[in-house]
Order: C-alpha cells, then sequence, then structure tokens
C-alpha cells in the first residue's frame, strides 16, 4: 500500500504502487470499516502503479465524494462516488473511474509525488520531475462534457528552482491564512528547498 486517505465516517481509500502482470485488482480500492473486504476495486484498470491519493473539497455530502489519484503513467485520474438507490445493502455508496477527463502533462517517473487540491476544489496541483515547478490544472468541469485531456496551466511566474531537483510534495495554503485573497500554495524540492508562492 502506497498511501491511504479517509473519505467519510465509514470510508476510506487506498492505493498501491505494485502491478503484477494481468492484476490490477488492487491498484485503487475503496474499504468499508464495517467489511472485512474492499467495496469498490478494479476502479483503474491500467498497468501503472498508483501511489498517491488526494480528496477533493466536498460541500454537502457522500454523494459528492471525489478523489484524486497520482499514477506511475504521468497521470491523475479521479474517482467519484454515487449513491445507489433501491440497494438493500448497508453500504448504498458505490466508486467509479472518472472517464471524461484525467489530467496529464507532467513527469513522475514513478517517484510519489504529492497531489492536493487548493481549499475551494477548483484548482489541482501536483509534484513533477522537471524543475520547473509544481504543475497546477483548473479542476471545474461540466458534468456533461465529453471525454477531455486537462493540460497544465500555464507556469507560474517567479518560480526558481535547482535544474537537478524535482517537486517532491505540494500544499495549498488555507485561504483564512493569505492576505492578498490569492491562491497560494507550498512547493517542496527534492534538495529541500521550500517556495511559498502565489498561483494565480
Amino acid at each position: 500500500i502506497a498511501d491511504l486517505l479517509w473519505l467519510n465516517e465509514n470510508q476510506f481509500s487506498s492505493c498501491s504502487d505494485t502491478v503484477d502482470r494481468n492484476n490490477c485488482e488492487h491498484n485503487i480500492a475503496v474499504w468499508d470499516i464495517r467489511f472485512t473486504k474492499p467495496i469498490s476495486h478494479q476502479l483503474y484498470q491500467e498497468r501503472w502503479g498508483c501511489n498517491r491519493l488526494a480528496l477533493k473539497p466536498k460541500f454537502h455530502s457522500n454523494q459528492n465524494i471525489r478523489f484524486a489519484v497520482q499514477t506511475q503513467g504521468d497521470a491523475i485520474v479521479e474517482i467519484y462516488c454515487k449513491t445507489m438507490k433501491n440497494s438493500t445493502s448497508s453500504n448504498r455508496l458505490s466508486y467509479h473511474l472518472e472517464k471524461r477527463w484525467r489530467y496529464e502533462g507532467h513527469q513522475i517517473q514513478a517517484h510519489p509525488l504529492g497531489i492536493a487540491y487548493n481549499p475551494s476544489g477548483n484548482l489541482l496541483a501536483s509534484g513533477s520531475w522537471s524543475s520547473s515547478g509544481p504543475v497546477i490544472w483548473s479542476a471545474v468541469h461540466k458534468i456533461d462534457s465529453s471525454s477531455i485531456l486537462m493540460t497544465p496551466m500555464k507556469k507560474l511566474p517567479g518560480f526558481r528552482s535547482s535544474p537537478k531537483s524535482m517537486i517532491t510534495d505540494v500544499a495549498w495554503i488555507p485561504n483564512q491564512y493569505v492576505s492578498n485573497g490569492r491562491d497560494s500554495i507550498i512547493a517542496v524540492q527534492s534538495n529541500g528547498t521550500i517556495i511559498v508562492y502565489s498561483s494565480i
């Protein structure tokens, strides 16, 4: 298991960076503490392992659970939750791979690089193997949109890094601690340097 993410009062997700030939059953799995086995698995059917998880901020109920998964295939996918109507099971939630979009345009080269949504959930950031800084995408999509490939937003101004350092982790600064009202992010480089800057 490479990462764990708590989703609600009873459920959590796990991801694994171990991939067996012809078996990706537990790359991404959702577990319920009331049961002894995954309630959703085989969510991601590609040959790449998965190594980091991030929960999208939610504002209503379990119906809005959505989380991002960093894959070792230089892509980020999203998993979303649906409520099963007329279910007789004690678990009425079902998890699915979002097939209408995915986030690409960065390199992770099988490293467990961090990912994070900003506090409002409209931006998604990732570490990157390249030295040009973290990669940021818009995470706002029309639910009825056709399949699209998300590409990174423009490079962030003022970012300086060592040419031999990758961005290993990212974290958004909570809005109440930012005086200029802009989304701000912390990026950690592999050489130990921490950089704080405004994203937009």
